[in-house]
């Protein structure tokens, strides 16, 4: 990879990150043969300097791939409004499978009011997901392993249960999980990706910082409907302090509800949303590193420093959902079966994980049920048989 100056690149050239107008969409992509048109958007940007790819002779650049797919995926939607989810997927995508993952997920609460009623909801809106994004498989070289395929249910739901707490339309909702079932194809797409940074090839690299870009065009374009979706998509590895890729954007100090716009610098609040979800589930069970955590390192891990990567309120509701609070979180006590310290708050001081239930051990009782401060007292829990806790 080496640096170019704009007035200095040639038609052919392959860009080796992609540029963005002011109003975050995507201006010249990643991975594609610069064409005349390309260097004149460039100069009229007033883009200095960017980043080329040196491609092998015998490597295909990102963008001839990604046009025979999106080429591909137009003609699948042009032919047919309802494609068939292909068979191969169907034991991962059916409404059964989905139903199945859904209610065994951590986040699920099984005990609240309507439960029938919302996981119905729920699971149509999985159903309608996956059958928006059918031709985006069909449309491929070849199926994603299993795995990624797993992941991607697992991400829709995670994503679901978020945006139904956070009040989600249906279409809102619908656009959520349809990003997530397929956020993974722009990097399985190209499966040799290194995990060491020093041994990155340029392909690797690009692919490593661009494989939003490049999902997000796999969806971009196949329908009107499509461009909600294709936005999720380009920020899903964005972060709360701008860091991430592939704009660095900034996410928002506000709860992530749809009706939320925070202007073209900011992350949109459903991408915020698939963010947490890709992040938790990745903990869960990285269908990378197959690396695997226990929930309540998975909320230890997601807690700290969420200000710096994650959306604040989409974390503490998700603290809420797996009722796991770790060390160090401000709680309030909503019941134990002991009575002791009811409606009282709190710093959770000593927390372990038995089986699929988290253990409270210790709480640094700071407040009184109606919020005012006392003289802090150190609350022994560990013999409770029932905990209940809210993030205070």
């Amino acid at each position: 990879m080496r640096l170019v100056a704009v007035e200095e690149l040639h038609e052919g050239d392959v860009l080796g990150r992609s540029q963005f107008d002011n109003k975050g969409l995507i201006l010249v992509p990643a991975g594609f043969k610069l064409k005349r048109s390309h260097l004149d958007r460039l100069v009229a940007l007033g883009v200095g300097r960017v980043p080329v790819m040196d491609c092998a002779d015998n490597q295909l650049p990102p963008g001839l791939i990604l046009r025979e797919i999106v080429a591909k995926r137009i003609s699948l939607h042009l032919e047919s409004d309802d494609s068939a989810i292909p068979e191969e997927v169907t034991p991962l995508w059916s409404p059964a499978a989905m139903r199945d993952v859904l209610c065994l997920h951590p986040a699920w609460q099984t005990g609240v009011d309507n439960i029938t009623t919302i996981e119905e909801n729920l699971c149509e809106v999985l159903c309608e997901a996956a059958k928006r994004q059918s031709s985006t498989l069909l449309s491929l070289p070849e199926l994603p392993p299993d795995e990624w395929l797993e992941f991607g249910v697992r991400c829709a739901v995670m994503s679901l249960i978020l945006a139904h707490e956070f009040d989600y339309s249906k279409r809102d909702m619908i656009a959520v999980a349809s990003a997530a079932l397929i956020h993974y194809v722009g990097k399985s797409l190209f499966q040799s990706i290194s995990t060491e940074e020093t041994s990155k090839t340029d392909l690797e690299k690009v692919v490593a910082r661009e494989h939003p870009t490049f999902t997000s065009l796999i969806v971009r374009g196949s329908d009107p409907d499509s461009e909600l979706e294709h936005m999720i998509l380009l920020q899903q590895e964005e972060k709360y302090n701008g860091h991430g890729f592939p704009q660095g954007l900034r996410g928002s100090d506000q709860p992530p509800r749809a009706q939320r716009r925070d202007g073209v610098s900011a992350m949109l609040p459903h991408s915020e949303i698939l963010n947490v979800a890709i992040g938790f589930e990745r903990l869960r069970n990285d269908p990378i590193t197959k690396l695997q955590c226990n929930l309540l390192s998975c909320v230890e891990e997601m807690s700290s420093g969420n200000e710096q990567i994650h959306n604040s309120f989409a974390i503490e509701q998700l603290c809420l959902l797996l009722q796991r609070f770790p060390v160090g979180s401000r709680v309030k006590i909503r019941g134990n079966s002991s009575g002791k310290y009811n409606g009282f708050s709190g710093i959770v001081r000593q927390a372990e994980e038995d089986g699929s239930e988290i253990v409270v051990k210790e709480i640094y009782i700071t407040h009184n049920p109606q919020g005012k401060s006392i003289d802090p007292v150190f609350a022994d829990f560990s013999n409770e048989s029932k905990m209940s806790l809210l993030w205070s």
